[in-house]
């Protein structure tokens, strides 16, 4: 992906030595988005919108994976649609996402007044509330919308914004993203940097992490219906700092501007049993997140094998 916010793991192997084709082809890649960059920053706003709508088509015509992801994930969730509704939802995801990567490329660009005028919030008191308890909060979201500028938005309101990310591995494109970035939060965590993560919602900071992807050393929980390994990480962090757990979604409107929604903070309470507790509160994470995405899922990024076969897991149900 051109540009990530993740707690999950993709269960990559042990680094090995990158061959030569690989490595010419993220020089490649690190040299075309620079290319897309200095286009698209030239361009009047709605003209990138739609350049951006048309790199996410080429986008699906070049990326067998993707296609084949969205497929994969079709094929688990709405296994009776037919094939003609399929394909338009597809087209639709393919379109959201150019989109959404084209605005992120081009965050650097936009004053704050022009970041906070891009979207209208609703329910933002509940991000009040949960900061008045002093504990800071776990800002909870998906690969939904445009997760970038909803960050951006905030910080622009003022709000101390944080996030764990994983970076591409090439370094030069990995530095050009994080230089990016710097727009839309405030301090960005590698994956597994949960210490400094956790500092910072001591200083009653907000935590923001997207933990809709698989997972391949998380927990096992019902992902729309259906069985998915779900990275433990904000549930464990919740247990940790007592953190509030809000939600939140940027909702693309046909207009390309943004409605973001935030939910009442999750109310996660504890048990005896600590695993127990975290399994229960990733599925209650999971839950809201489903009912978002099922709800809009032309908004979600489902360029990602977000189902895979998962065997000798723990259940939920299990713990007692």
């Amino acid at each position: 992906m051109l540009f990530m916010t993740i707690e999950g793991n993709e269960c990559a192997p042990a680094k090995v030595r990158v061959k030569p084709m690989k490595m010419l082809e993220r020089l490649a890649g690190y040299w075309l988005i620079k290319l897309v960059i200095g286009i698209l920053r030239i361009l009047p706003h709605r003209a990138m919108e739609s350049v951006g709508a048309g790199l996410g088509l080429f986008f699906q015509r070049i990326s067998k994976r993707s296609r084949r992801d969205v497929k994969t994930n079709f094929d688990v969730i709405y296994p009776a649609m037919p094939q003609s509704e399929r394909d338009a939802l597809e087209r639709r995801v393919f379109i959201n996402f150019g989109k959404t990567a084209a605005e992120f490329l081009c965050i650097p660009r936009m004053t704050p007044q022009a970041i906070a005028d891009c979207s209208v919030l609703e329910g933002i008191e509940h991000l009040d509330t949960a900061l008045a308890k002093g504990k800071g909060v776990l800002l909870i979201s998906a690969h939904f919308g445009n997760w970038e500028l909803l960050a951006a938005k905030l910080i622009a309101l003022g709000y101390p914004i944080d996030a764990i990310a994983r970076d591409p591995e090439l370094p030069a494109t990995a530095d050009l993203l994080r230089e990016i970035r710097k727009s839309t939060v405030q301090r960005s965590y590698p994956r597994n940097s949960i210490l400094p993560a956790v500092r910072g919602l001591k200083q009653n900071r907000v935590l923001a992490i997207l933990p809709d992807q698989h997972d391949c050393d998380g927990l096992l929980v019902n992902f729309m219906g259906h069985p998915a390994m779900a990275a433990p990480g904000p549930a464990a962090i919740a247990w940790l700092t007592g953190a509030a757990v809000v939600p939140v979604f940027s909702y693309r409107q046909p207009d390309d501007s943004f409605m973001v929604k935030f939910s009442p903070e999750v109310i996660l309470e504890k048990s005896a049993d600590k695993d127990y507790s975290i399994h229960h509160w990733t599925q209650q994470i999971m839950d809201v997140i489903s009912e978002k995405i099922s709800a809009t899922p032309d908004q979600w990024l489902w360029l990602h094998n977000r189902w895979r076969p998962t065997t000798g897991a723990k259940r939920l149900e299990e713990y007692r």
